[in-house]
């Protein structure tokens, strides 16, 4: 990070050692418009939900997520076609755009078009076999479930797919000892503290070296 930089966490579901990008002006306003719409649509006021999505997409034609969502909001209007049309130029704008590949399928499935429907949940989850995020979601649920096995399953497959995934680790760990494993739930811990201060360490040489003339 340069000096005069910030750090602004849209998506703080989930701490992770993810690296951020870096956000034009037009991006943190198109993210902030986007999050108000949505809350705006969740308390069921269309009209100002619709008002700040434009707003969102206007701000930043390129933020994919703001099509996805104003896509809910025609979809509930009953507006399927520009809801299918919506979906498929946020797909089009980013790769990773899984709620709205999603939300795409589920759409077509309403509407008794499967055939169509099946193309895209096969795409989806080709992509969340690969994705630590998704395991690492799938775990965390079957820990609140109490389905400490499956939890286990689950995170062991996010563990396998990352590399020093503080997160993964954590709830591994907690998943393990719930499970009747604590001898692999230490082992886990250990990981965890060893990336811990390997994160502290580079930390405090960082500092040094700002300090350094």
């Amino acid at each position: 990070m340069r000096s005069g930089d910030v750090i602004i966490d849209f998506e703080p579901q989930v701490a992770s050692r993810r690296e951020g990008t870096a956000l034009s002006d037009d991006g943190i306003l198109a993210r902030f418009y986007n999050n108000v719409a949505a809350e705006y649509l969740a308390q069921g006021d269309l009209t100002l939900a619709y008002a700040h999505f434009k707003a969102a997409v206007l701000a930043d034609p390129g933020y994919s997520p703001s099509y996805s969502n104003l896509a809910q909001l025609y979809t509930r209007k009953g507006l399927l076609r520009s809801a299918e049309q919506l979906l498929l130029y946020a797909i089009a704008l980013n790769d990773d755009a899984d709620i709205a590949l999603r939300s795409l399928h589920q759409l077509l499935v309403s509407q008794g078009r499967e055939s169509e429907a099946l193309k895209y949940k096969e795409i989806l989850q080709a992509k969340q076999e690969k994705d630590p995020y998704y395991w690492l979601g799938v775990g965390l649920h079957h820990l609140q479930e109490g389905n400490y096995q499956r939890a286990v399953s689950a995170l062991e497959h996010a563990q396998d797919l990352t590399r020093g995934f503080q997160e993964v680790h954590r709830y591994l760990a907690i998943a393990y000892w719930r499970a009747g494993k604590p001898i692999q739930a230490k082992n886990q811990l250990s990981v965890l503290a060893s990336l811990m201060v390997g994160e502290l360490v580079f930390a405090a040489l960082g500092k040094e070296n700002q300090q350094t003339p």
